[in-house]
């Protein structure tokens, strides 16, 4: 919906800037990658949690972990 775009716009600036200040402590202490941005992260992250099609068979959680494990 349009009346929902200002929204977005004002949530995805402030998390972005969250997310890559955690991403950047889990750097330098060593626990992640480095080569992942923070924007890319949280598209993926959204990307697998949308289940348009109500597949039951697909578990969002299970995904999100996978990606998650994959950052080490």
């Amino acid at each position: 919906m349009p009346s929902f775009d200002a929204l977005h716009g004002y949530f995805l600036e402030r998390l972005v800037l969250v997310c890559e200040q955690l991403l950047d402590a889990a750097r330098q202490a060593g626990e992640i990658r480095s080569d992942i941005q923070a924007v890319e992260l949280m598209w993926g992250v959204g990307s697998l949690c949308i289940n348009t099609t109500k597949d039951l068979q697909v578990d969002a959680r299970h995904l999100v972990n996978l990606l998650l494990t994959g950052l080490r």
